[in-house]
């Protein structure tokens, strides 16, 4: 998972509370350190799903630029591969951005843990629509 600045910093835990986790309930997390902690395994699972459809997303654009190979190629010569990677590119930037403004903009008043926490479920959120987005591509041929 590749994590923003802004949530590793937030996230950086001196030495001595970095001990083996204890299992946590995430339907019925206890505390805001067990939410942060629930949030940060939703937000793996979500850039899981996110970065797969990616990958299928990827394989199709061949599959698709092959099909307008042989047809003379796309209009303007574009690659459809090369836009996908364009739009995941634009797409990082945004929701990094967005989620940064926003878990600062929920968290106001709350401690490192809670703006974290906020952050992560935004991130979850953002990675779950993009892998939506990215499965109108549908799956390769």
């Amino acid at each position: 998972m590749r994590a923003t600045a802004l949530l590793a910093a937030l996230l950086a835990l001196p030495a001595a509370a970095q001990e083996a986790p204890v299992p946590v309930d995430c339907e019925a997390p206890k505390g805001i350190g067990e939410v942060l902690r629930c949030a940060e395994f939703a937000l793996d699972e979500a850039e899981g799903a996110m970065d797969q459809a990616y990958r299928l997303a990827l394989t199709r654009a061949e599959v698709l630029g092959e099909d307008w190979d042989r047809r003379g190629g796309t209009p303007g010569d574009v690659s459809i591969r090369d836009m996908i990677e364009r739009s995941q590119e634009a797409w990082r930037a945004h929701a990094d951005a967005h989620c940064a403004a926003v878990s600062l903009a929920a968290g106001a008043g709350a401690d490192e843990d809670g703006i974290a926490a906020a952050l992560a479920l935004c991130l979850t959120h953002q990675a779950e629509l993009r892998a939506a987005e990215l499965a109108l591509f549908g799956e390769p041929a």
